[in-house]
């Protein structure tokens, strides 16, 4: 978690979506969550991703990275409010990155806070606490 002056909280989260019957498993996102801003202000993010396996990749994340092939490294920068109208008006900026069964490493900067870790294949992706960055980070099980 990355505060400034009291105004910024900044925290990197790992989450599994939900499939319809309520279990987890319908793919993988990373949220990185900004609490307290105003519509003015900017959220200056960069996003490394390098793909590490070959698996599916989810059209919101061609959307965001392009096609990358496993080795293939690809980066993108957020400057200003991505958020729906409903986290603006919470004062809540959320960055979401979605994957699906595919391994990615991946850095992360947000208002000078580096975060980096890995998103494993689907089976193990809840089982393991492999995200590094300030803070603490909720642990998951597809159980």
């Amino acid at each position: 978690m990355y505060t400034l002056d009291g105004k910024w909280k900044i925290e990197l989260q790992k989450a599994g979506l939900r499939q319809v019957d309520g279990k987890f498993g319908g793919g993988r996102m990373i949220l990185l969550r900004a609490t307290n801003i105003t519509r003015e202000d900017t959220f200056p993010l960069t996003f490394t991703g390098k793909v590490k396996s070959d698996g599916i990749i989810t059209d919101r994340l061609k959307r965001q990275f392009g096609v990358l092939l496993p080795g293939e490294t690809e980066e993108i920068s957020l400057l200003k409010g991505t958020g729906s109208k409903a986290n603006l008006h919470a004062k809540e900026h959320v960055v979401s990155i979605f994957f699906d069964s595919v391994a990615l490493e991946f850095s992360a900067t947000a208002m000078g806070t580096k975060f980096r870790g890995e998103i494993a294949n689907r089976t193990d992706m809840f089982t393991k606490s492999i995200l590094e960055g300030e803070g603490e980070l909720p642990l998951y099980s597809e159980d």
